[in-house]
């Protein structure tokens, strides 16, 4: 066991099927479904972001979740850990995951306003939270990409027209 933060322990040999097994993981990925339609019916991030066809979708999708969770995660969170500040902790959530989430936010301000940036704040907290417990990139992608294809799906079923 290695120590994550002041007083909490995560395993250092997660293989992708122990991710998957991980009761934590499953229960935030199933509670992602109601949350994204919800999250689309209050924020309406993507309202006509779809009509051009299926390449944004799979950028959507696929191609923001993975750039976004590298620099966020592998780069900035995980270079915040590295500092004793940085993985200070506050209940479950390090400092270096509240600054991350925080700037993943401020990142998505000239999207959407301080609307979508409030609205990206619980689940950057929770895949930054999946990143520290599993010390690797692949479960906050497979959330990222995940939660994106639920506000996907909700965004093109709520849509009028």
């Amino acid at each position: 066991m290695q120590r994550s933060g002041e007083g909490r322990q995560t395993s250092v040999a997660w293989s992708s099927i122990d991710i998957l097994r991980d009761w934590q993981f499953q229960a935030a990925m199933s509670v992602a479904i109601p949350i994204g339609f919800l999250w689309v019916w209050w924020i309406e991030p993507t309202a006509g972001v779809f009509d051009a066809g299926v390449l944004p979708l799979v950028v959507f999708v696929v191609v923001f979740p993975f750039l976004e969770e590298f620099v966020f995660r592998g780069m900035m969170q995980r270079g915040l850990l590295k500092t004793s500040i940085g993985r200070r902790c506050y209940g479950p959530m390090t400092l270096a995951n509240l600054v991350t989430s925080s700037l993943f936010a401020i990142a998505h301000l000239p999207r959407g306003g301080l609307l979508l940036a409030a609205g990206v704040i619980v689940p950057s907290i929770c895949f930054g939270y999946f990143f520290e417990r599993h010390q690797r990139l692949v479960s906050p992608i497979m959330m990222h990409m995940a939660f994106n294809l639920i506000v996907a799906m909700s965004a093109i079923a709520i849509e009028p027209g």
